[in-house]
C-alpha cells in the first residue's frame, strides 16, 4: 500500500474517531466543537492525497479513502442542517 494512501485513510479513521468520541462524550475535553469541524480540513488533504495515488497507481483502498474523506467532508454541513430541521434553532 501506498503512503499517500496510509495518511489518507489515516485521516479518515482520525476524524471518525473525533466524531465518535464527540456524540459519545467517552471523555470531556475543552474544544468539543473542534470534533465536527475537523472533517472540514482534513476531508480535502485526506482525499487529495488518495486521489493522487489512484490516479497514478489505481489501487482500490485509494479510491475508498477518497470516497471515505469525501463523505466526511460533507458531514459537518450535514450536521448543521440537520440540527437546524430537527431542533428548529
Amino acid at each position: 500500500m501506498h503512503e499517500r494512501t496510509i495518511g489518507s485513510i489515516g485521516l479518515a479513521i482520525l476524524s471518525v474517531y473525533l466524531l465518535f468520541h464527540f456524540f459519545f462524550s467517552i471523555t470531556s475535553t475543552g474544544n468539543e466543537g473542534v470534533a465536527v469541524f475537523f472533517p472540514l480540513i482534513s476531508g480535502p488533504v485526506g482525499f487529495a492525497l488518495a486521489w493522487k495515488v489512484y490516479k497514478e497507481k489505481g489501487h482500490r483502498m485509494a479510491l475508498i479513502g477518497a470516497l471515505v474523506n469525501g463523505v466526511l467532508f460533507f458531514f459537518p454541513f450535514l450536521y448543521m442542517m440537520l440540527g437546524t430541521m430537527i431542533l428548529g434553532v
